[in-house]
C-alpha cells in the first residue's frame, strides 16, 4: 500500500538528525538523543544546535546543511517562529519525513495559524510529511526510536499496543500505564495539531503495520470523521478510541489546547459503533478493554463466575445481568466434584460459584479447566482472594496455572484479585494474565472484548434503491433559488421523489381553492401553513385538523391566515388512518458528513430524545439494527396484544433518506415529523417535512453537485 510505504520513515529510520540539541542539563533536545541511546535505536543520531559543541559523546552540527549524508528522519523541537526555516533546510537537504515538537501555533489561537500556513506551503513546496506540531514525537519500541523530549520509563517493553494521542501528557501516561501492567508496546505517535499527518494517516498505517496487534487512539477531535470510519470499517485489528471533549463546557478548553472542533458526543459514540470501534471514556476503561484484548476474545454470552468471596460473586453477577451476559449451567458431574470436597457443607452450588468452603487451591484449577472446556461456557470470571504470606505461593501458582488453561482452551478468564497492593504489583510484572481488582471492571472489559468479536462491519457501498428519482428532486432544489430552506408543498414532493408515501395534498391561497381540494380528496383533510419556519405547528397555531365541511375550512383558513398573514399560502392534506408516530431525520454534519436519524416521534420528541444516529450511507441491515437501538422499540413490535408495526417499511425509509442526503450535501437538515407508520404489512406515511438547506452565502453549485 502506497500510503503505508510513505509512512514507514517516520517509524524506521536509518538516520536521524534531531534539531534543537545544546550540551545544556535542561536541553529537551538532548534527552530526545538520550531516548534513543537508551532504548538501542538502530541508526544514526545526528545532533543539530546553533551553538554547536559535543552531547554524549558527538559533535553537534550547526546547520541541517552542514550535515555531509543522506537523513532519513528530522525532529525538530526549537522556538516556533523558526520552524518554517528549519523545514527549508529539510526542503534542500532532501529530507521528506519531519517531526514537529514545537508548540507555539493554532492551538494559542488566531496569532499562531500564519506560523502553521507557512510549515505548510513549504513542506507541500518541497514534498514534505510532517507530524505535528504541538507534540512529543514518534516510539517504535522494534527500532528503538524514542524521540519524546522528555524521558522514558526504562521499563517500556515491546508489545502489541501502538497508541496514536493528540495530547502528548495523555499519551505518556498511557505508555506508562502499559508499562505497569506489564503490557509491551509497539508503536506511540504523539500527534499535537494533526496539521499535517493525521489520525486517519496514522490509523491506515497501523492496520497495515505487522507488529500492531491492538490500536488505542486518544483523540479530542477527528479531522475527518467520515474517513476515519472508512478507514477502521476495514481493520481487522481492535480499535480502542478514548474520545474527550465531549461536552460544551470542555470544548472551549480543548480548542485552545489542540485546535480541536466539538462533536456531538452521542453522534460520536454511535458512528464509532457502526464500524466496529470500541469507544472507551476513561483511562481505565481504555487499560481494562486493553487487558482484555491481549486474552483469547471472548466469542459468546455465556459466563461463569467463580469465587472465593460470595459478596463479591453477588458484585460479578450483577455486572454480568448490566452487560447483556448469561450465566451457564454447570454439569452436574463438575458440581458434585465441588461438593465432595467442601467441608462444612453450607454453600449452595450454582453460578455464581462461591468456593469460600473450599481451600484446597490445587483443586481451584481443575473446577477452572472444567469449565473451560464446556462447550456451553464462552469465558469466565474468577474471584481470588489472599493474603501475602498466607497461601501466597499457592496462590501465585494458581494463577500461573489459569493463564496456561486460558491459552489452551483459547478462552478468555478475567482474574480478579483482591491482595494487597505490591501483591498485585508483584502479579502484574510475573504472570502472563491481566490482572483486575474489581469485578465490575473485569465484567466491562469482557463486554468490549465481546463487542469487539462479534462485530459486524458495515457495508458502505451505495444502494440505488427502486423508485427514487433524483433529477426531478434535484430540480425542486433548485426551485428554492436561493432561499434556505424548501416549503412544506415542496418539502413533501421531494420526499415523493424519494420513494416515500405521502398523502394526497394540494396548494390553496383562498378558502374556496381549500374546498376545491377538499372536494378532490373527498375525505377529511388538515389544513398547514405552507411555510417551513412553523416546526412546531401545533403550538404555533398553524395546522387545523380532521376538517370535513365546507364551513369548518373556511374558519380554519381565517385562523390561520390571522397566524400567518393575508398573504399566507395553504397546504390542504388528507388526513391518515392513526398508526405509531415517528421521527425520521438527518443532518450534515461537520465532522461526519450525512448523518441519519430516527426515533420515536410526534410532538414529545425532543422531551424524550429516543434517537438513533448513523452515518450515511447505510444499508437496508443497518438500518433495521437503527431501529431495534431506541429504548421505545418494544413499542414498535407490539405491546399488550397489539399488531406489530411495519418494521420492514421503516428500514426502507431509511435507505431512502440515507441516499437522499448523500446525493444532496445542500440538504443541511430534514426533519421528517410524523411518518405514520401501520401494522406490519400495511407500510408508513410522511405526514410533515422540514427541509433546511445550506445558507445563501454557500455556493449553490457545490452544494447540489450531485447527478450532474
Amino acid at each position: 500500500m502506497k500510503k503505508h510505504s510513505e509512512l514507514s520513515k517516520f517509524f524506521y529510520p536509518e538516520s536521524i538528525a534531531i534539531v534543537g540539541v545544546s550540551p545544556e542539563p535542561s536541553n529537551l533536545g538532548k534527552t530526545i538523543v538520550q531516548n534513543c541511546l537508551t532504548f538501542g535505536y538502530q541508526g544514526e543520531i545526528l545532533s543539530v544546535g546553533l551553538r554547536g559543541g559535543v552531547v554524549f559523546g558527538q559533535r553537534i552540527h550547526s546547520s541541517l546543511l552542514e550535515i555531509d549524508r543522506q537523513v532519513d528522519l528530522a525532529v525538530i523541537l526549537t522556538p516556533a517562529k523558526t520552524i518554517p526555516g528549519i523545514l527549508e533546510q529539510c526542503g534542500q537537504k532532501g529530507i521528506k519525513w519531519v517531526v514537529i515538537e514545537s508548540a507555539g501555533f493554532s492551538e494559542m489561537g488566531e496569532q499562531g495559524k500564519p506560523l502553521e500556513r507557512a510549515c505548510l506551503e513549504i513542506s507541500r513546496k518541497h514534498g514534505i510529511r510532517f507530524i505535528g506540531p504541538n507534540g512529543v514525537g514518534v516510539t517504535n519500541l522494534e527500532k528503538g526510536l524514542a524521540l519524546p523530549f522528555w524521558p522514558l520509563r526504562h521499563d517500556l517493553s515491546l508489545g502489541p499496543v501502538s497508541i496514536l494521542a493528540q495530547s502528548g501528557g495523555v499519551g505518556v501516561s498511557y505508555l506508562s500505564f502499559l508499562a505497569e501492567e506489564n503490557i509491551g508496546i509497539n508503536k506511540f505517535v504523539s500527534m499535537g495539531n494533526k496539521l499535517d499527518v493525521d489520525e486517519n494517516d496514522l490509523l491506515e498505517y497501523l492496520i497495515e503495520d505487522k507488529g500492531t496487534r491492538i490500536i488505542l487512539l486518544y483523540l479530542e477531535g477527528f479531522t475527518d470523521g467520515k474517513r476515519f470510519m472508512k478507514i477502521a470499517a476495514r481493520s481487522t485489528k481492535p480499535i480502542l478510541v478514548h474520545k474527550s471533549n465531549r461536552f460544551k463546557t470542555s470544548s472551549q478548553i480543548a480548542h485552545s489546547h489542540t485546535a480541536a472542533l466539538f462533536a456531538d458526543d452521542m453522534l460520536v459514540d454511535q458512528a464509532l459503533e457502526q464500524v466496529g470501534c470500541l469507544r472507551v471514556n476513561t483511562m481505565n476503561d481504555a487499560l481494562d478493554c486493553v487487558k482484555s484484548l491481549t486474552l483469547p476474545p471472548l466469542k459468546g454470552r455465556r459466563l461463569a463466575v467463580v469465587s472465593r468471596s460470595g459478596g463479591h460473586a453477588v458484585i460479578a453477577a450483577d455486572a454480568c445481568a448490566y452487560y447483556g451476559f448469561s450465566l451457564a449451567r454447570f454439569p452436574q458431574e463438575i458440581l458434585k466434584k465441588i461438593e465432595s470436597k467442601l467441608r462444612a457443607h453450607v454453600i449452595r452450588l450454582q453460578n455464581p460459584l462461591d468456593l469460600g468452603d473450599l481451600f484446597e487451591l490445587e483443586f481451584y484449577e481443575q473446577i477452572i479447566e472444567g469449565l473451560l472446556s464446556q462447550d456451553g461456557v464462552d469465558g469466565v470470571l474468577l474471584g481470588h482472594g489472599y493474603r501475602r504470606g498466607f497461601e501466597e505461593a499457592s496462590s501465585r501458582q494458581l494463577i500461573k496455572k489459569v493463564a496456561d488453561l486460558t491459552r489452551r482452551y483459547q478462552k478468555p478468564v478475567a482474574l480478579v484479585v483482591f491482595a494487597e497492593a505490591v501483591e498485585i504489583d508483584y502479579l502484574k510484572r510475573n504472570v502472563n494474565i491481566p490482572v483486575y481488582t474489581a469485578p465490575e471492571n473485569a465484567m466491562r472489559a469482557f463486554y468490549l472484548s465481546y463487542k469487539w468479536a462479534s462485530r459486524k462491519p458495515p457495508r458502505t457501498k451505495r444502494l440505488y434503491t427502486k423508485g427514487i428519482k433524483r433529477q426531478k428532486a434535484k430540480k425542486i432544489l433548485l426551485q428554492a433559488e436561493k432561499k434556505p430552506y424548501l416549503s412544506l408543498k415542496q418539502s413533501m414532493d421531494f420526499l415523493q421523489r424519494y420513494g416515500f408515501s405521502v398523502p394526497p395534498h394540494g396548494i390553496a391561497r383562498s378558502a374556496e381553492e381549500a374546498i376545491r381540494i377538499w372536494d378532490g380528496i373527498a375525505s377529511k383533510v388538515a389544513i398547514k401553513i405552507n411555510n417551513p419556519h412553523f416546526s412546531h405547528k401545533t403550538d404555533a397555531g398553524a395546522i387545523m385538523l380532521n376538517l370535513n365541511s365546507k364551513q369548518e375550512i373556511i374558519s380554519a383558513c381565517k385562523e390561520l391566515t390571522d397566524v400567518a398573514g393575508p398573504d399566507a399560502e395553504f397546504l390542504v392534506q388528507a388526513m391518515t388512518d392513526k398508526g405509531l408516530e415517528c421521527i425520521l431525520g438527518g443532518k450534515q454534519d461537520d465532522v461526519f458528513g450525512p448523518v441519519v436519524i430516527f426515533g420515536l416521534g410526534g410532538i414529545f420528541v425532543e422531551a424524550i430524545r429516543d434517537v438513533v444516529y448513523r452515518v450515511a450511507p447505510i444499508d437496508y441491515n443497518t438500518a433495521a439494527n437503527m431501529i431495534t437501538k431506541i429504548r421505545g422499540k418494544k413499542i414498535l413490535e407490539g405491546l399488550r396484544g397489539k399488531e406489530p408495526y411495519d418494521i420492514d417499511a421503516i428500514a426502507d425509509l431509511l435507505v431512502r433518506l440515507s441516499e437522499m442526503l448523500v446525493d444532496f450535501p445542500s440538504i443541511r437538515e430534514i426533519d421528517i415529523n410524523p411518518v405514520m407508520v401501520f401494522p406490519k404489512g400495511k407500510g408508513a406515511t410522511a405526514i410533515d417535512a422540514r427541509v433546511i438547506l445550506e445558507p445563501e452565502s454557500a455556493p449553490r453549485d457545490k452544494l447540489l453537485r450531485a447527478l450532474k
